[in-house]
């Protein structure tokens, strides 16, 4: 059984500044040395070499020992406890080339085991297949039992990786930006994931595609922790811009990657999306397809960020470009009025722009209505829901327009609002709501939508105002 003296002697060999640290494999028999003093002292083991680790550094520190530093980073590294350091510790010990080599030692394989599942060994095939293809999507894709495992939590080499971004940043996107997908790449960005945004930046443009794809991953965690009535505008214009560069970049592979990097649920990340569209001419054309698959809060987001910084001619134009691309999309909708739920306001804000009397609104009303029966017998429903969604939307549009209707009124110019074969198709729910918005608009003040596939309601309440836009973060 190995003493702590016995530890402290073997690592302190290590230690020494006569030795050649990279001599005779020290890292690997540093780590090999710490493995049998923890397996026999498993009750203060780790704590006894944390403190080990603790007084190497200060001592070398004190006296410029780079030996006594670069052990004390190993076992730092070993327990996979992040490092009291100070980049310019590093630096004034003339180490940034030892840490350096370090970093090239790092290796990781990951071997299944024979006696492993079917299920990891297929799953290490995929990875392996993808890899070989350059397969980015397929990686991330493949990737997820791995994180779902917390494999990379615990991998040695992560504080390393820290270590050297913070004293050479270059060094690790020298490496991102000219190395195909390996293990270590992987852990080289899941130990950096609090620095994604850095990363994006610097590996966006490279030849090797796979570091920004998976930095955007954790950049759209670390968002969905921000509060942007916070951020300054010019931290917000930096987010936008990366975001824009990030679709412009990978448009070709949005549909694949919408799920994977989260885009399809994060509220922040479509908050950014709907500021962008604001700011970036052809910025809206490009996102439009991820629009109709994103979750319903993400969809309010991208709402509400788009409304924030639009003028009142960008909302009315913008919102019907939206429209017409469902309208004209061949992708079937199963449930009209939820399907596209999160962007009413949006779209009330645009069609309020672009009508100015009770007798344009009503011709857009009847155009919908007469669109909608000139549909029902074709084959197929989706050209119908959709229909029936915007003038759904038109009548919501009543609430800040006000136009006052009788019942005889809307029974005579829109007899379909009274057609209970419509009303068994789409619901009675949301006819005797678009009934109540023409014939008294103030009498409606919030709307409770109920998606039936998912068993679930949304609360939808009015924005009474251009300047009352604002999320609830």
């Amino acid at each position: 059984m190995i003493s702590e003296n016995e530890l402290l002697s073997k690592i302190q060999k290590y230690a020494e500044e006569s030795n050649d640290f990279f001599a005779n494999d020290s890292y690997n028999q540093i780590c090999s040395t710490l493995d049998l003093y923890i397996s026999q002292n498993s009750g203060l083991g780790k704590s006894q070499c944390l403190n080990l680790a603790r007084l190497l550094y200060d001592d070398a520190v004190r006296n410029t020992k780079n030996n006594g530093l670069l052990t004390s980073l190993v076992i730092f590294d070993y327990l996979n406890k992040n490092v009291p350091i100070s980049p310019t510790d590093f630096i004034n010990n003339n180490l940034v080339a030892k840490i350096e080599l370090l970093f090239d030692h790092i290796k990781l394989n990951i071997n299944i085991p024979d006696w492993a599942p079917y299920s990891d060994k297929k799953c290490m095939e995929k990875v392996n297949a993808a890899a070989q293809s350059k397969n980015y999507i397929s990686i991330v894709q493949e990737l997820q039992p791995f994180y779902n495992g917390s494999v990379f939590d615990d991998c040695r080499g992560s504080i390393i990786i820290k270590c050297l971004w913070a004293i050479d940043k270059r060094k690790i996107i020298d490496y991102l930006n000219n190395n195909e997908w390996t293990f270590k790449m992987e852990l080289v960005l899941f130990s950096l994931k609090e620095d994604a945004k850095d990363i994006i930046q610097q590996t966006l443009h490279s030849n090797s595609r796979y570091p920004a794809v998976r930095a955007m991953g954790f950049f759209i965690d670390l968002l969905e922790k921000k509060d942007f009535r916070k951020e300054t505008k010019d931290e917000v214009l930096i987010y936008c811009e990366m975001i824009k560069d990030f679709v412009y970049s990978y448009c070709d592979a949005l549909n694949g990657l919408k799920i994977l990097l989260g885009i399809s649920i994060s509220k922040n990340f479509n908050y950014l999306a709907g500021l962008c569209a604001t700011i970036y001419n052809d910025f809206l054309p490009k996102y439009l397809p991820l629009i109709k698959d994103l979750s319903d809060n993400a969809r309010e987001f991208f709402s509400y960020g788009y409304l924030r910084n639009a003028n009142e001619d960008a909302i009315a134009r913008d919102s019907w470009i939206i429209m017409n691309y469902w309208r004209d999309s061949s992708i079937s909708v199963h449930d009209s009025v939820n399907k596209f739920n999160g962007l009413e306001q949006l779209l009330i804000l645009g069609l309020c722009v672009g009508i100015s009397s009770k007798k344009q609104y009503l011709m857009r009303l009847k155009e919908f209505a007469s669109n909608i029966i000139m549909e029902q017998h074709k084959w197929g429903e989706h050209v119908l829901q959709k229909d029936l969604y915007l003038m759904f939307c038109l009548i919501l549009a009543n609430k800040r327009k006000k136009y006052l209707f009788t019942e005889e009124e809307v029974l005579l110019e829109l007899p379909i609002l009274f057609d209970k074969r419509y009303e068994i198709k789409f619901g009675n729910y949301i006819f005797d709501i678009m009934k109540r918005l023409l014939i008294n608009p103030d009498d409606v003040h919030e709307i409770i939508f109920k998606d039936t596939v998912n068993n679930k309601e949304r609360k939808f309440c009015f924005l009474e105002t251009l300047n009352s836009r604002q999320p609830t973060m």
